[in-house]
């Protein structure tokens, strides 16, 4: 079967941690696909760590736009630079499944008349965005909703228009109708490319058994009045370009004025929002909250939309810059020191998850326990038991840090009756974000080759991180698996060499590892550490490549359904 590249195009601006998520989720769809991120000026450190991610997967590659172009007019940059059949254009707020991109090809495959098909678009809290399946815009409608006589529409079930954030369109139909209108700077630019196709002859085609999701607008909660100016004025390009012709015409003075008003109104809005948003958690009375520390690590990132889906308030922590951490709804950021003694806020929380260093815990239970948390989930690591008897004194210590850790965070829970769990994870990964298997993947796609101290047979679990923020959300629904400690171990065994295999794999390319006689490793491993990225590099590190390192998390399957993938770098 012929399988037709689909040139993914992204484009971002300020767009934070969820561009690189984003982009990585695309890169393992099962489909062939290349991205393209057409950047407008991110300068909040995004578009290095996309620009690391391209540098080792040439499927990914960046334009680096001298301005602000514009949502419309970057895509349409990044439009011109691919050939494929099929374009995906996809927010860099939303993240796609491994089989996304492959059922929604073949869906549109089978419909011949279609020229474009978008997909069911669910929010953070799990709820449809009535934007992904809706009818277009008329004047009439328009005004009847400003009027409040008519709500938005839910989920339309033959869609005039499907949403800009996932739109996969045939290029065949772009070289017809045109690319989007640049003279959209932001929204209504997907309206007016839906009617045009519409126009054209062509179907818009809905799935709505294929579900992405849409975290929403990180660089857009920088910008609030910015975003609501470009949402009036694109409203009134498509009126006068669509809909005021004819007698109609005259009518685009009252509607500038009427739209004029309620930008003005809206501003007002959005000037009270941050009082609101302050205290969103504590108004979403008839949900639980939840609090997070280590929000920002590569758990949380997965922790956050799965608790809100779920149905939970979250407080989310980070050290610092938690004013511009992504927006979502019922979930507000808080900046603390866990190694200071910063105030906690106030909230009526009942469940604590601890994402960040385990050793750092303790000391706060009895202040959680005062503000009400009454479950406490942490994360402690494997390392307790592969490291206690290292030859490294730093790796020793480092494992009885954890196991004293963990004794005084059961003992402290038991002292101040609140429920616990311990959950120890083997080799943690999300491709690109990990200090292990990035490293690794890095390094291949650096240089082609890998070294590999001797044979590379000593067995491994690694297990995704988004495993592991799944694994939590079951816990808080089984309470007999609570006060006691699992080990979490990947869906996969396999081999130092064969988990390196898989990463040339995924960068398809031939497996070239070299390998190194322990007697040589010794000045290799000398020269390693001269670098600052390699000085943790030791020689313990090395004997482990042949070291076994296996654990059992048949309990966790038990107890609360812990079900890991296998290993998909």
């Amino acid at each position: 079967m012929n399988r037709p590249m689909v040139s993914v195009i992204m484009v971002t601006y300020n767009s934070g941690v969820l561009s690189v998520d984003c982009v990585q989720s695309a890169l393992a769809s099962s489909w062939p696909v290349e991205v393209i991120v057409s950047d407008n000026g991110s300068v909040d450190g995004s578009l290095e760590a996309l620009a690391e991610l391209a540098a080792v997967d040439p499927r990914l590659r960046i334009i680096r736009n001298a301005s602000n172009l514009g949502f419309a007019a970057a895509n349409n940059v990044a439009l011109r630079l691919g050939d494929s059949e099929l374009v995906l254009f996809l927010n860099p707020d939303c993240l796609v499944q491994r089989d996304t991109v492959e059922r929604m090809v073949m869906s549109l495959t089978a419909r011949p008349e279609a020229g474009m098909a978008g997909c069911l678009i669910r929010n953070p809290d799990g709820s449809p965005d009535p934007a992904c399946a809706r009818p277009l815009p008329t004047l009439a409608r328009l005004f009847r909703q400003w009027a409040g006589l008519e709500t938005r529409p839910g989920l339309a079930s033959t869609p005039e228009a499907i949403s800009g954030a996932f739109m996969l369109v045939r290029r065949a139909v772009l070289d017809r109708v045109g690319a989007f209108d640049a003279g959209y700077f932001m929204h209504w630019e997907d309206l007016d490319l839906c009617l045009r196709v519409r126009q054209a002859g062509y179907g818009i085609l809905f799935v709505p058994d294929v579900e992405v999701l849409h975290v929403r607008g990180h660089s857009s909660k920088r910008r609030p009045y910015r975003v609501e100016w470009f949402k009036h004025a694109g409203m009134l390009r498509f009126m006068h370009k669509h809909c005021l012709h004819g007698w109609r015409a005259p009518l685009l003075v009252p509607l500038a004025v009427a739209a004029a008003m309620r930008y003005l109104l809206r501003a007002a809005t959005l000037r009270r929002q941050p009082a609101a948003e302050a205290s969103a958690v504590a108004a979403d009375d008839d949900r639980p909250e939840a609090w997070v520390f280590g929000a920002t690590s590569l758990i949380g990132r997965s922790l956050l939309p799965r608790l809100v889906a779920a149905g939970y308030s979250v407080r989310a922590f980070c050290s610092r810059d938690a004013a511009n951490k992504p927006a979502a709804p019922h979930l507000v950021w808080h900046d603390l020191d866990l190694q200071g003694a910063d105030a906690l806020p106030g909230g009526r929380p009942g469940t604590l998850f601890h994402l960040a260093t385990l050793p750092l815990l303790p000391a706060w239970l009895d202040q959680l326990a005062a503000a009400g948390v009454r479950r406490v989930v942490a994360f402690g690591s494997t390392s307790c038991y592969t490291k206690r008897d290292s030859s490294d004194v730093a790796e020793r210590e480092l494992a009885a840090g954890l196991a004293a850790a963990e004794a005084a965070v059961s003992a402290g829970c038991a002292r101040l009756s609140l429920d616990w769990v311990l959950l120890r994870p083997t080799m943690v990964y999300r491709l690109g974000q990990d200090a292990n298997i990035s490293r690794l993947y890095r390094l291949i796609g650096r240089f082609g080759f890998l070294p590999l101290p001797g044979r590379g047979l000593g067995r491994r679990q690694p297990v995704h991180a988004d495993d592991l923020a799944k694994a939590c959300v079951q816990l808080l629904e089984r309470p007999a698996a609570w006060n006691r400690g699992y080990d979490l171990s990947g869906g996969e065994t396999l081999s130092y060499r064969e988990m390196i295999e898989a990463l040339f794999r995924r960068l398809d390319r031939p497996a070239r590892i070299v390998s190194v006689p322990a007697f040589l490793w010794r000045p290799m491993l000398a020269l390693l550490r001269l670098w600052p990225a390699y000085r943790h590099f030791n020689a313990e590190m090395v004997r482990r490549v042949d070291v076994d390192m296996c654990f059992d998390h048949d309990d966790a399957s038990r107890m609360f359904g812990f079900a890991p993938r296998p290993f998909e770098p």
